[in-house]
């Protein structure tokens, strides 16, 4: 099996990134304009599963706890 430059495992709940340009060797202009690219996609990725994590460290709502309450509404031109 190749040594790969980027290896991303989703292990017990974790995610886990290994990173290993040693092994990036000479390649072609479109190789690295497709890795560029698939560099950008990790990041925005990390930064979408970042965002997940404040989110829910976050205090919820302060609505969130709120009842609700049936508030009946009467016809104003009906009689009492």
């Amino acid at each position: 099996m190749a040594d790969k430059v980027l290896e991303i495992d989703y292990q017990s709940g974790e995610y886990i990134l290994r990173f290993r340009p040693k092994n990036l060797r000479v390649v072609s202009e479109a190789t690295v304009d497709h890795l560029k690219t698939a560099n950008k996609e990790v990041l925005l990725a990390l930064r979408d599963l970042l965002d997940k994590a404040i989110e829910r460290m976050e205090p919820q709502d302060k609505t969130s706890g709120r009842k609700r309450t049936k508030v009946e509404v009467k016809d104003k031109d009906a009689p009492d």
